[in-house]
């Protein structure tokens, strides 16, 4: 454990845990959530959930550490917990988009469109250039029937990495190819940015 913790921790134990001036609190957030971040690389979980927890009750909330806590918590299966946690953090640093990111794909898990469609809006507004946020929002579009939003969304997902090889195995993809709705579009990409062999993966026809 870094020695800057126990100092800290000491320290705010005694001073009745006074929430820390803003700069401050960023070099410390950075530092304590890399503490909770190696327990959770070790798949030490719960001991994860238990240091978050003392750091926000002897330090102060920060929202590093409470993405790590909802991480945990997600890897435990424990999904409320992770949604209040992922919510905490974000109520912290509304542009932290990895909590953002793993909200809505719980959000999406649990068929919430809205919320999922409104936290991956944010990701895609914080990291435009990263194909994630526009892949989920093309994933929530093509559940909710939106083909247009589909095709634009999954068309910036492509353009920003997005390996169209890397969908062809799951289900949920291969499914919109058959699509009544979004069905036309999928292929239509399939054929832009694919090849033939590639939409007869998806079950489409060359």
């Amino acid at each position: 454990m870094n020695p800057i913790y126990w100092l800290v921790l000491a320290f705010c134990s005694i001073a009745g845990a006074v929430r820390p001036p803003s700069d401050y609190a960023q070099v410390l957030d950075k530092d304590l959530a890399k503490q909770v971040a190696s327990l959770n690389t070790a798949h030490a979980f719960q001991e994860a959930v238990a240091l978050a927890k003392r750091i926000e009750a002897h330090v102060a909330p920060l929202p590093g550490v409470a993405y790590e806590a909802g991480f945990a918590h997600n890897q435990l299966g424990h999904i409320d917990q992770a949604l209040d946690q992922y919510s905490q953090a974000i109520s912290l640093d509304p542009h932290l988009a990895t909590a953002r990111y793993d909200r809505g794909e719980i959000y999406i898990s649990l068929g919430r469109w809205t919320e999922a469609r409104a936290d991956f809006i944010e990701v895609v507004a914080t990291q435009p250039n990263h194909w994630a946020g526009h892949f989920r929002l093309a994933h929530i579009a093509g559940a909710s029937g939106e083909s247009k939003a589909f095709e634009r969304h999954l068309t910036e997902a492509i353009r920003h990495g997005l390996d169209l090889h890397s969908l062809a195995a799951d289900p949920t993809w291969v499914g919109f190819t058959q699509d009544e709705v979004v069905g036309t579009a999928m292929r239509k990409v399939l054929v832009l940015y694919g090849n033939d062999a590639l939409l007869r993966e998806f079950g489409g026809t060359p």
